[in-house]
């Protein structure tokens, strides 16, 4: 019973014991919770290289029992602030706002349980500041005649903060001649764009622009091609006094190749009377070559300079040029045209004048006359159309048998050998052309056959009117005076 008694009573303070024990140990560890915590913010930065860092961040921690609190984090410390004595709660760091910068956090949001035990316990909270970037926006146009080719590529140097110093080389491409870039540091840009040969580059809103911070910044590039002055002087020379220059004359400006001013295919340009001169420029052609052409006005001898037409018209080529003077008289041999120039001189060539068909009839190889040898272009001995008779014999047919044919061709021969002696044509150019049709196309029976009032044999009787009215001066240049002409009396009905 004695020994049972004790048995029992260390058993109690056994189980007493380990129960205290137990039980102390909780309480040691709520004790523990219960002291104070600390909390650790650290600081994180997006940035392009070569930004700076801002000076410092400052950021305010509440909590607990209206707990409230700033602290500044800076390069010193490592962009690290560890906040020690502080009651177990629930804290918020918040970052006081830094212009041109984004702020994150975590977590997110940024409220978080500190916990007692010290600095082993300590709970973190992790901020983050992404720089605000913006956008530069380029933009191309073009101010250019239709059909000309817009450049392959562009380039534009792009200097500022998000680049070096040497800058950036950008290409813009026929696609949309356009660029943007939306991660630029913000500041000050400026743009450059590197010469293209034949245009001129102008920038309607300035070189230099802002870049802001979630914002677009635009510049424009404009490039206007560099045009040309095709200069055109017509002259007119050694005319006699008192001769009419024309109102006007007609030049035709071709284009070599395709999209130039002018059309391969040609287009006609009027140049109007000056005080008798003829002067024409456009300053605004295309660059390339082009050829002008002139037919030769009736009764003058044409020469063009450069010989061929042939003018190269450069950019900015005689734009000032307005003060070249030139007159009837100028001396060919010193038109030197000024590049992108044509000069075009007439010179007035004498008109000659006629004879009649007497006169070619006693004149040929067989005489009776002195021997002309005009002639000899024709030959006396050659066939006559379809006649089977020489223009001799023709001319020796007797003009009294009535017969259409030869009367007409007693006028039409005449009249060619005036044209090969140097008499100007132009006045019977047409009736002669008609005349050598109907010759080519029927022979001295058929026409002689006709009666006297078929229209076909009044088709010839009125184009010899017209021929003999210019082989005896009437028309045309005029009848030669320095001889005695050899008449045959012709009645033409």
């Amino acid at each position: 019973m004695g020994w049972g008694k004790y048995l029992k009573i260390g058993l109690v303070i056994l189980i007493a014991g380990l129960v205290y024990f137990g039980v102390f140990g909780e309480v040691t560890e709520a004790w523990v919770l219960e002291q104070p915590g600390c909390l650790i913010v650290t600081k994180e930065f997006v940035k392009p290289e070569g930004v700076d860092l801002p000076e410092y961040i400052e950021i305010k921690v509440t909590g607990p029992d209206e707990y409230e609190q700033n602290f500044v984090l800076d390069e010193d410390g490592n962009w690290l602030v560890i906040i020690c004595e502080l009651d177990p709660g629930y804290y918020t760091v918040t970052e006081l706002e830094i212009e041109g910068w984004t702020t994150s956090y975590d977590p997110d949001p940024p409220t978080i349980k500190v916990v007692g035990g010290g600095e082993s316990k300590a709970v973190t909270i992790e901020i983050t500041n992404t720089l605000d970037l913006g956008c530069l926006e380029i933009e191309k146009s073009f101010v250019v005649p239709e059909g000309v080719e817009l450049p392959d590529e562009i380039e534009v140097m792009v200097f500022g903060p998000s680049y070096p110093e040497e800058g950036a080389l950008i290409t813009l491409t026929p696609e949309d001649y356009s660029w943007l870039a939306c991660d630029l540091i913000p500041g000050e840009y400026s743009i450059v764009e590197l010469d293209i040969e034949g245009w001129t580059t102008t920038y309607p809103l300035g070189t230099e622009v802002t870049v802001v911070a979630d914002e677009t910044a635009s510049l424009e590039i404009v490039n206007t091609l560099d045009l040309g002055c095709l200069r055109i002087e017509k002259l007119f020379k050694d005319y006699p006094l008192g001769y009419e220059l024309p109102d006007e004359i007609t030049v035709t400006i071709r284009g070599k190749v395709a999209g130039l001013s002018y059309p391969t295919t040609g287009e006609e340009v009027v140049i109007p009377a000056d005080n008798g001169k003829y002067k024409w420029k456009d300053c605004n052609i295309i660059p390339g070559v082009y050829y002008v052409h002139k037919d030769p006005l009736p009764g003058w001898d044409l020469e063009i300079f450069p010989s061929d037409g042939k003018v190269t018209v450069k950019a900015e080529t005689n734009n000032n040029n307005d003060n070249k003077t030139a007159s009837g008289s100028f001396s060919i041999m010193f038109v030197t045209p000024d590049p992108g120039e044509v000069i075009l001189v007439n010179t007035y060539k004498d008109p000659g004048c006629t004879r009649t068909f007497g006169y070619w009839k006693t004149h040929s190889k067989y005489g009776p006359a002195p021997y002309d040898p005009t002639w000899a272009l024709v030959g006396e001995d050659t066939i006559f159309f379809k006649s089977e008779q020489t223009y001799f014999e023709v001319l020796q047919t007797p003009p009294k048998t009535g017969n259409a044919y030869y009367i007409l061709a007693f006028q039409y021969i005449a009249a060619e050998l005036n044209f090969l002696a140097g008499a100007a044509p132009q006045a019977v150019e047409n009736e002669f052309a008609d005349a050598a049709l109907l010759f080519g196309t029927y022979d001295p029976e058929e026409i002689g056959a006709l009666g006297g009032d078929d229209s076909l044999r009044q088709q010839f009787i009125s184009l010899a009117t017209i021929l003999d009215d210019y082989n005896n001066g009437i028309i045309g240049p005029g009848h030669c005076d320095d001889y005695e002409d050899y008449y045959i009396e012709v009645e033409i009905e």
